[in-house]
């Protein structure tokens, strides 16, 4: 969800006027956070391009901003499922990476993205699955 955010772009009103990298935007204004540039900046993540699982772990060594990785937007304005959707993807991923290796057939920087309404792989994403033999771990 970092590397391949949902949504691309979530758009806000500003109800006040702010000042952004001595820009002054009056209140007012849609804005648009890119969420795929966000997710990316080498200023909150080191090795930005590389998936790196650990990095949200409890105790691991850098701590991450609370608003430079946002899925599903932040504030009052944030998804209302956000929640519900973590648990469901843990429960599913769990499942399903136990008893399965799943690879994509492309390599993530060869893929083409389309960033509509949600982002998706232009043209599909094929994967191989292949179901794990008793003991076997990743």
């Amino acid at each position: 969800m970092r590397l391949f955010p949902p949504i691309p772009f979530i758009g806000r009103i500003l109800d006040e006027s702010i000042t952004l990298g001595g820009v002054d935007i009056p209140k007012g204004v849609t804005v648009f956070v890119n969420m795929f540039g966000l997710h990316r900046n080498s200023n909150h993540f080191e090795k930005p391009e590389e998936f790196i699982p650990s990095r949200f772990l409890k105790g691991a060594d850098k701590k991450i901003h609370p608003f430079a990785f946002i899925p599903f937007s932040a504030g009052p304005k944030s998804c209302i499922g956000q929640r519900f959707a973590y648990r469901e993807a843990k429960v599913l991923l769990s499942k399903v990476l136990r008893r399965y290796t799943i690879k994509s057939s492309w390599p993530l920087d060869r893929l083409k993205l389309s960033t509509e309404m949600v982002t998706k792989v232009k043209g599909g994403l094929r994967a191989w699955v292949r179901r794990r033999r008793p003991g076997e771990y990743a």
